[in-house]
């Protein structure tokens, strides 16, 4: 049978395996057939790569071409990534020696360790003391965590070259107007007055100075990544990670900023890491204190990502350097 063959057979098997065991069902069922339907998935995919014509045809994407078909025919649910936690679900677990009160999921945030040992104590946690799936990520999240903190190869991030109270020149439409404005960074604008405007252009980077009782735009050369460098004071410390902070504007003005230590990965608050952390950044930079910033965009979370400075110590790199976060 040649590789093409083989591959639509597989996929037919697939199909009707997730067609057939997946009828109407509820919730709770679908999760614990899901559990049977994806191991018996993973099976067809390393049986049928066994075959030499099959692995010949599309070696590494397999998976990928696999995704592709099962999801035209199918619809959502057969990502790359799925396909491939049934795969190692397959090879990892003997689906009559898994336990019938965890679910699919649960065996998805097992299947994140590597280290089989954790992972059968995290299953055998799970199952004693009845944890849901989003229990039992947090406990996988912590302690995948907490092998990185120990980990030798953690990088402190190098903080680029930047400058204080640079602006771009932008360009904004108020009804049939357009009139220039800089870009003061966190979504904040301020207008350019016409006198003011006179000599500059849609593009422009200008730094912002005082002069006597007023100030000046002074247009200047900027380099990729001079932006977005802040002068700021501290008024909460949020987790070892995670600072609020009172940010100054070239202009003046003020904006109050959840940053995100960049490179740092503080433990939750309530665990002892993630206290003893919390407590080492409170006592590294006290409420009030004067601090520099540089921000690169945001998280998932809308934090802005950052690097924070206490005079001259790097904080990410201090916390890193000291194994807390």
């Amino acid at each position: 049978m040649s590789g093409e063959s083989e591959f639509n057979a597989l996929v037919a098997k697939i199909r009707t395996l997730h067609t057939k065991l997946l009828g109407a069902m509820s919730v709770e069922q679908r999760q614990q057939r899901l559990k049977e339907v994806n191991w018996e998935t993973g099976r067809y995919i390393v049986e049928s790569v066994q075959d030499g014509e099959l692995r010949a045809a599309y070696g590494q994407q397999l998976l990928a071409k696999l995704s592709e078909r099962l999801s035209k025919d199918l619809g959502t649910g057969f990502s790359e990534r799925n396909l491939l936690y049934s795969r190692n679900f397959f090879e990892e677990y003997n689906i009559s020696q898994t336990s019938a009160k965890l679910t699919w999921s649960h065996y998805v945030s097992l299947l994140s360790l590597p280290d089989k040992g954790l992972r059968r104590r995290l299953e055998k946690e799970a199952v004693q003391k009845h944890l849901t799936h989003a229990e039992l990520s947090r406990q996988v999240a912590q302690r995948k965590l907490e092998t990185w903190l120990e980990s030798e190869e953690r990088t402190p991030p190098t903080p680029r070259k930047a400058r204080f109270n640079l602006c771009k020149v932008v360009q904004r439409s108020h009804g049939e107007k357009p009139h220039l404005a800089l870009d003061l960074g966190f979504h904040m604008t301020e207008p350019i007055s016409t006198y003011r405007a006179v000599h500059l252009k849609d593009g422009d980077f200008v730094r912002w100075a005082k002069v006597n009782d007023g100030f000046q735009l002074k247009p200047v050369t900027c380099e990729a990544g001079e932006r977005y460098c802040y002068r700021g004071f501290l008024q909460h410390v949020v987790d070892g990670d995670t600072l609020l902070v009172d940010m100054m504007l070239a202009n003046g003005r003020g904006t109050l900023q959840r940053l995100r230590l960049r490179g740092v990965m503080a433990m939750e608050p309530g665990t002892p890491k993630g206290d003893e952390c919390k407590k080492f950044v409170e006592r590294l930079i006290k409420i009030g204190t004067r601090l520099k910033i540089l921000t690169y965009g945001t998280d998932r979370y809308g934090r802005y990502v950052a690097d924070v400075f206490v005079g001259r110590v790097f904080v990410n790199k201090h916390i890193m350097d000291n194994r807390l976060g």
